[in-house]
């Protein structure tokens, strides 16, 4: 593997490690708020993050199926990072261009793990 092949797989894990630790401590805080009498929670299918733009800048979803799905936009509302779960239940991240072509793609479909780099 080359040194710059490297770079963008240690990059993508790095990446991948902290939006799944988020996406946990999301979850364990809302069962730990539901199971809790003195605190409050958030039922919801949808949480839009809006700048002072009044532009959505991030998406956390559920899609097709009811699987999660995360959605972060630039300032021109393009989709430059997606996170979620296909139907079947298998994770998948991409990064993407300004016209949402795929720059950097991980996918784990039929139980094997795949990474497509745009040249």
């Amino acid at each position: 593997m080359e040194r710059k092949q490297f770079m963008i797989v240690l990059i993508l894990v790095v990446a991948s490690s902290f939006l799944s630790s988020a996406v946990i401590q999301f979850f364990n805080g809302h069962a730990n708020a539901e199971t809790s009498n003195n605190s409050a929670y958030i039922t919801a299918k949808k949480i839009a993050l809006v700048g002072e733009d009044g532009k959505v800048r991030a998406k956390f979803y559920l899609g097709i199926h009811d699987t999660p799905q995360l959605i972060f936009f630039d300032k021109d509302g393009n989709n430059r990072f997606n996170v979620g779960l296909a139907a079947a239940g298998n994770a998948g991240m991409s990064f993407n261009d300004e016209n949402f072509e795929k720059l950097i793609d991980l996918d784990t479909k039929f139980g094997r793990a795949s990474i497509s780099v745009k040249k």
